[in-house]
């Protein structure tokens, strides 16, 4: 299998993460979380394949397509069944995005007894259940490396409620890299530099108080 790693868009973030890709309309999506903005990336396939065959590839065009409101750090973006909209990751908000009016409103927020309480924490690196009906979803502190702990916890979208899975006794620091394989979420702390895995329900939400856990130090450095 040929194998290629090409540049898909020329732009210089502060803090620039979170791709995902909707295949429903070839477009990636990517954060800029200090920038408070969700960017877009349209037939980002017509790049990638002209990168693999060596053929002259189109200019990318990165776009702004939303900018969170009151200066809110745009954390992480989520699909929705509705190409339309996006939910983003705010400070301790879930947004509900409609990205043709440029509208927003929250849809829910992290309780206050979960997650950092800082200035300037927020929310960091999630992602969307396989089956579609939950968002797992780490919770920084602004100085995670050596301050106060992050959280770990879980989004219901059918009853718009937050759950706190962060594991214990160990506790997270920068929840990271979420995603799941043969069966198991897998987990990064960027913090203590681990990648932790667990057995997870029916949903794919992991059971992080599960004695099937596991955590392995990483040989790379830490970083966010």
């Amino acid at each position: 299998m040929t194998r290629s790693v090409c540049i898909t868009g020329d732009l210089h973030c502060e803090l620039g993460e979170g791709p995902i890709y909707d295949e429903r309309l070839d477009r990636l999506y990517f954060v800029d979380i200090s920038k408070s903005t969700v960017y877009a990336i349209d037939a980002v396939s017509d790049v990638v394949s002209d990168a693999v065959t060596g053929a002259p590839a189109p200019s990318p065009v990165v776009r702004i397509a939303f900018v969170c409101p009151d200066g809110e750090p745009a954390s992480c973006a989520f699909l929705t069944s509705d190409p339309s909209k996006l939910l983003v990751g705010t400070s301790r908000h879930l947004r509900l995005v409609d990205l043709e009016s440029q509208s927003s409103s929250v849809l829910a927020t992290l309780p206050d007894c979960i997650g950092a309480t800082d200035a300037g924490a927020r929310f960091n690196d999630g992602k969307v259940t396989p089956d579609g009906t939950h968002l797992v979803v780490g919770h920084l502190s602004l100085s995670w490396r050596t301050g106060p702990m992050g959280s770990l916890c879980v989004f219901d979208a059918g009853t718009r409620a937050f759950k706190d899975i962060t594991p214990a006794p160990l506790g997270i620091g920068c929840p990271n890299g979420i995603v799941w394989r043969n069966g198991e979420c897998i987990i990064v702390d960027s913090r203590d530099e681990s990648v932790r895995a667990y057995a997870t329900d029916e949903h794919g939400v992991p059971d992080t108080s599960s004695s099937s856990s596991s955590s392995s130090s990483s040989s790379s450095s830490s970083h966010r």
